[in-house]
């Protein structure tokens, strides 16, 4: 088969379980509101929760990445020359510290869906 056309039925099919899941979680949300109108407020106020804490995630990291930037700049207008190596170390530790975080909130989101059960 084609490569072409070996990506285009994935896509495809990829296209289609993300449009059923979606359809799936909208009709399951609707019906849980319906039972438990008083879950609106607690969902609510979760959703805004992890979405602050995402938002706060992303301005961390656009700070350090900023930071980097910011002194490979300082440093090559000092007459130092410019090191590739040094920017791959703080990409390699940034990458090394994103997955320990994304760890992290895994486990601890499968932590409190047990509890829940």
């Amino acid at each position: 088969m084609l490569p072409a056309l070996v990506g285009f039925f994935f896509s495809l099919g990829h296209s289609t379980i993300v449009v059923l899941l979606s359809v799936a979680i909208a009709l399951t949300a609707a019906r849980i509101l319906t039972h438990f109108p008083h879950l609106r407020h607690i969902g609510g106020l979760i959703g805004t929760c992890v979405s602050a804490a995402f938002l706060l995630v992303i301005v961390a990291i656009n700070l350090l990445v900023l930071r980097g930037v910011v002194r490979a700049f300082a440093s090559v207008k000092r007459g130092e020359p410019y090191d590739d190596q040094n920017l791959e170390a703080a990409m390699a530790h940034f990458i090394r510290s994103a997955n320990s975080i994304t760890m992290t909130v895994t486990a601890l989101s499968v932590i409190i869906a047990v509890s829940e059960l």
